[in-house]
């Protein structure tokens, strides 16, 4: 058997182990600029989001951080939020939580509260939110409307709790969220 034969596919086959380690130490191996925050805006980028978690050293390679998305199908999964990043995460754990979302902004409404009273919570937050305008018919996925009546106002079935919303989230969302809390716990 000829050495020379043999020889390309020894290096061939290093090269390839040298580029799987080093995969798998990108992703698995932790980085250590803690604590980090940021905020990932609606439609922004999987390259953008790449490009800061690269340049505050979150992660050590962008293209590693976009293939790693790409292959786990999870580079429409990121979610728009704040981020605050405590400690040295690997990037399998980062993935996991850019696409379990960021953290939002706490909203408690106090029972008693009238629509104006938590509109000013939200106003007080730096988010409008026009409670006024919405009636239960608004919302044909929730069964309140069938049982109070479609043109009902929403006086009264904002359920008194603590909420976490996403600074730039829907309107909709957010009344939608209250409501079926509502509906969850207030109803039989």
């Amino acid at each position: 058997m000829n050495v020379y034969k043999i020889y390309p596919w020894v290096v061939v086959i290093f090269v390839l182990i040298f580029i799987v380690a080093n995969f798998i130490y990108t992703i698995v191996v932790p980085s250590y600029n803690f604590p980090f925050e940021f905020k990932i805006k609606k439609g922004e980028s999987v390259d953008k989001i790449a490009q800061i978690l690269e340049e505050n050293q979150i992660i050590s390679s962008k293209f590693i951080f976009k293939l790693y998305l790409f292959l786990k199908g999870k580079t429409k999964d990121i979610k728009a939020g704040n981020y605050k990043i405590e400690e040295p995460v690997n990037m399998i754990r980062l993935v996991e939580i850019l696409t379990r979302g960021g953290v939002g902004k706490k909203i408690k409404i106090i029972p008693g509260f009238t629509l104006k009273d938590i509109e000013v919570v939200f106003k007080k937050n730096d988010m409008n939110v026009d409670l006024q305008k919405y009636t239960l018919g608004d919302f044909p996925e929730l069964n309140l409307k069938d049982i109070f009546g479609s043109d009902k106002k929403l006086e009264g079935f904002l359920f008194p709790d603590t909420y976490e919303f996403l600074e730039d989230q829907d309107e909709r969302e957010i009344v939608l969220k209250i409501l079926k809390n509502f509906e969850k716990k207030a109803l039989p």
